[in-house]
């Protein structure tokens, strides 16, 4: 099983299903951001649950994800104590073109335990409602702990997004 189509590709726009990865994923924290004035993207219903640390709640957009809304995403590395950003990232992109680049091209939708929309027409834009997962996910990416910051943006400002920690180890067979 795959993780929600916005978190898919945040650990280095990599296949994030299950298959022959040579490494785990465990996800250490969950956290959903609220927006500078309004929360219009929220996360605060997804939570980490049972010794497997799964993903599982809804997100609630208050809002159609039109255009008019741009998603950033910055991705850190723990090094010495230190969190340092990585090489990936996205930075301003909408919500129709992160799923056309990014979502389609690594995951199979019909893998996902969700109701989010299984093909890239279905965001363009993306209506505005709850949307549910209930997940297990594998990663393929750099050992060590990773963390995803992923903000949405509507006409400058912040209106929501999520913090995810993970620490990603080899896999023992």
């Amino acid at each position: 099983m795959c993780f929600n189509w916005l978190v898919l590709y945040l650990f280095g726009m990599t296949v994030l299903c299950h298959g022959k990865s040579t490494y785990d994923v465990r996800l250490e924290s969950f956290v959903g951001l609220e927006g500078e004035e309004k929360t219009l993207v929220n996360y605060t219903g997804i939570k980490l649950v049972g010794r497997e640390r799964f993903l599982n709640g809804s997100t609630h957009f208050a809002i159609d994800l039109i255009d008019d809304v741009k998603i950033s995403c910055k991705l850190f590395t723990l090094e010495v104590g230190i969190w340092v950003p990585m090489v990936y990232g996205i930075s301003q992109i909408t919500p129709c073109e992160l799923s056309i680049a990014y979502f389609l091209n690594y995951i199979n939708p019909d893998n996902l335990n969700t109701n989010y929309p299984k093909d890239a027409t279905a965001y363009c834009p993306l209506p505005k409602g709850e949307y549910w997962i209930i997940d297990d996910w594998v990663s393929f990416m750099k050992r060590g702990l990773v963390k995803l910051h992923m903000e949405y943006w509507l006409y400058g400002k912040g209106i929501g997004g999520f913090e995810i920690v993970a620490n990603v180890y080899d896999r023992i067979f």
